[in-house]
């Protein structure tokens, strides 16, 4: 039998190593050094990341570097409005769920790290569409498709207060009403209303409170109740926007990432007739401070809160997420 001191090989792979064998009989047998390759097996815990709210994440698994994954779990696709319908596609490498490396049971596993794999959607429109009318004859602006980098649906925040109440959910669709609902102040200049998505960031796409979507509706609650509560403010952007039309009662206004993918859509799709929009500056229900909120300019795409006080007038353009 041969003894070797317990020094440490390393991490995972096949190491060669230079080994002294050294015999219990040294009168009849001699010393032995010789290179032996040693194969470290290293494992790694692998978590799962589905990209859709509605779908509950699969619990890790632990793999082995060098062998396969093995089984990986698959995923049930939610129910989507309008009768959409979404396939998993498996696992990649990409948060994103474009790109990276596709990952199947098949697949070696050559990381040495703890990882990350995230679903792949295919997905199949409905009767509602980008550019279509949507459940409160407004235009479909944005589809939470799982499809170029999007989640496969968002969570839209949930309130209670004065307003009512509704509980978080999660929506697939961003709808824009068919018209302005002309123009208004915010509110409450020289006030930071408590409750509302509040940022400083500049540009704001660089925050991802900048970006954010699914808050816009709670915002405009929240907005709309403190004015109530603490104002004689009348005709404000958040008490303009949550009024009834096209027989829904859920609009509100646009948080600044939602106001943002609104301009985004309209302009990439050359500014179509159909959406009833113009070069004007539009209010969204996201707060920059005491004074002003932020807002976005129609002509150009700008994001600003520098002329947004809350004691000026812009558009309103409610929207709606289901």
């Amino acid at each position: 039998m041969w003894t070797t001191p317990g020094n440490s090989v390393g991490t995972a792979g096949i190491r060669s190593h230079s080994m002294t064998f050294t015999p219990n009989d040294t009168t009849n047998y001699n010393t032995l050094t010789q290179n032996v390759n040693i194969t470290v097996m290293q494992t790694c815990t692998v978590t799962f990341v589905t990209r859709a709210p509605a779908v509950t994440a699969p619990s890790s698994i632990t793999v082995t570097t060098g062998q396969t994954y093995g089984t990986l779990p698959t995923l049930t696709p939610p129910t989507i409005p309008g009768g959409a319908i979404a396939v998993f596609n498996g696992w990649t490498t990409s948060e994103t769920g474009e790109g990276g490396t596709v990952i199947t049971s098949e697949t070696i596993v050559t990381t040495t790290s703890n990882q990350t794999l995230y679903a792949r959607w295919i997905f199949t429109a409905g009767s509602y569409t980008i550019g279509g009318t949507g459940g409160g004859a407004g235009i479909i602006y944005y589809i939470a498709d799982g499809q170029e980098g999007r989640p496969l649906g968002f969570t839209v925040e949930g309130y209670t207060g004065t307003m009512g109440s509704f509980p978080s959910y999660t929506a697939y669709y961003l709808e824009a009403a068919p018209n302005n609902s002309g123009t208004a102040q915010w509110g409450d200049y020289g006030i930071t209303i408590p409750g509302v998505t509040t940022f400083t960031t500049w540009p704001p796409e660089n925050d991802p409170l900048g970006n954010k979507i699914g808050n816009g509706r709670r915002d405009t609650l929240t907005i709309a109740a403190y004015l109530a509560a603490n104002t004689t403010e009348t005709n404000r952007a958040a008490q303009i926007a949550v009024q009834a039309q096209g027989g829904r009662s859920d609009w509100f206004l646009p948080s600044a990432g939602e106001l943002n993918l609104l301009y985004q859509r309209w302009d990439t799709d050359g500014r179509p007739a159909a959406y009833n929009l113009t070069t004007q500056w539009f209010w969204s229900s996201s707060q920059f401070n005491a004074d002003c909120a932020w807002g976005q300019h129609f002509y150009n795409g700008s994001r600003d809160f520098s002329g947004y006080y809350k004691y000026t007038t812009s558009s309103v353009r409610p929207v709606r997420a289901f």
